[in-house]
């Protein structure tokens, strides 16, 4: 069986390169090509934009193209992960299994999801789905008909033969049809902790960048030559160490922030129905000497949601913003006694370098070896429960968060773009 599966996935990856094959272009060689992606998440992106401004300040002499690959799938993903995150959850498990694409599994899967229609969803709307999320794939990875969009993205997508250097930050570039992501002139940042998910082994570039030891030693038993991994940790905005020196007190008397504690609730992208639940049971609360931020990024339904559900309840409290650009959020990051959002790589890393615990109250199918990084090391509590969650929250002390932070601390890492330069261009 898995000589089928193995034969299955070389003839589509065969099929997929031969029909995203790019026209071939004037070859003018420049220096460093990163690829990344904003729909899978802003962790990709985030981590690739920081490395891109570590190379331009360091290198300002080298041409280096930032490139956002705005996909097909990534729709399916952005639906699926904020309306029926089950079906997400066990395709990313059918596909994590023996080397991606697991066909006769995935229909297993299928099968299974007939046990969750009892919670909220009829027979006919999860079939619905299924076909959305299917056709999608099916049409990605070419197993049907080029659609029309897919067409026009080959039109025109970048020639990688360009480029001198290929550093890539996320999973799945193979399907672009590039042999590129298989030389020695590309490199990968993994972007998430732990057991990651394996269709990051599927490239064979120069060298992976890791966040950790634990992922370091997972993908040694995956990937050969051992000497392609490297742990590097997750390239973050220099700000995070400049803030990690300055005391939270310090930084809530210059944002005006008067209470004892101060609590950041996050990750209204990927999580909206999540962070309401949670907000709801805040809003259930009796705060004393407690305030609650809530940051909802671009999503401007639950920012809207937010303000109308405080204008009845009138709770000064609780304040909520919309979006805030990086530097801005690192400090408000930095001035909390704690962040409550989900592990995403870089989040996790960004506050790890800022000393600032972090609190878990939902994780995506990815981040399970973020989810077990956070609990391996003791760097905040986790409670998928929101009334359990806010309950163990508001009985930490200060000394709690002190031992939280000396944890993040030992773990903080400043010369990720550094280390990772230094291999790019050795």
């Amino acid at each position: 069986m898995s000589n089928l599966f193995s034969s299955l996935f070389g003839f589509v990856s065969n099929l997929v390169s031969k029909s995203l094959k790019p026209t071939p272009l004037p070859v003018s060689h420049k220096d460093v090509f990163i690829l990344t992606s904003k729909i899978l998440g802003s962790g990709h992106y985030t981590a690739a934009a920081n490395l891109y401004a570590a190379i331009k300040q360091r290198f300002p002499e080298k041409s280096v193209e930032l490139y956002n690959w705005d996909f097909l799938g990534g729709k399916a993903y952005e639906f699926l992960i904020q309306n029926i995150p089950i079906v997400w959850s066990l395709f990313k498990e059918t596909t994590n299994q023996d080397l991606f694409f697991q066909i006769g599994k995935l229909h297993y899967s299928i099968n299974q999801l007939n046990e969750f229609t009892k919670d909220g969803f009829s027979q006919s709307e999860l079939r619905k789905q299924l076909r959305y999320l299917l056709f999608d794939v099916e049409s990605f990875i070419k197993l049907n008909k080029l659609t029309a969009e897919l067409n026009l993205f080959n039109q025109n997508k970048p020639n990688w033969s360009e480029y001198e250097k290929i550093i890539i930050t996320l999973p799945g570039a193979q399907f672009l049809g590039y042999s590129r992501v298989y030389d020695d002139k590309s490199y990968v940042l993994v972007t998430d902790y732990g057991k990651v998910y394996r269709d990051w082994t599927l490239y064979r570039p120069k060298y992976f960048f890791v966040p950790s030891k634990l992922t370091e030693d997972y993908l040694r038993g995956l990937i050969s030559p051992k000497s392609r991994i490297v742990c590097t940790g997750i390239p973050v905005s220099p700000l995070a160490k400049e803030l990690s020196q300055i005391s939270k007190f310090d930084l809530r008397k210059k944002l005006g922030i008067r209470s004892q504690y101060f609590y950041i609730l996050a990750g209204g992208g990927a999580g909206s129905r999540q962070i309401r639940h949670m907000f709801e049971e805040i809003l259930q609360l009796n705060l004393e000497n407690v305030e609650f931020l809530v940051v909802c990024g671009r999503n401007q339904n639950l920012f809207k949601y937010f303000k109308n559900k405080l204008a009845k309840v009138k709770n000064f409290r609780i304040q909520v913003v919309d979006y805030v650009d990086n530097h801005k959020l690192l400090e408000l990051y930095r001035a909390a006694d704690m962040v409550i959002t989900k592990p995403g790589g870089i989040t996790t890393t960004e506050l790890i370098n800022l000393n600032v615990p972090i609190g878990v109250y939902y994780y995506l199918p990815q981040e399970e070896g973020n989810l077990e990084h956070v609990k391996y090391n003791h760097l905040g509590i986790i409670n998928l429960d929101p009334k359990d969650f806010l309950s163990e929250l508001l009985h930490l002390t200060e000394e709690d968060f002190d031992y939280f932070a000396k944890k993040m601390a030992k773990l903080a890492r400043y010369d990720s773009a550094e280390t990772i330069l230094s291999y790019v261009f050795a």
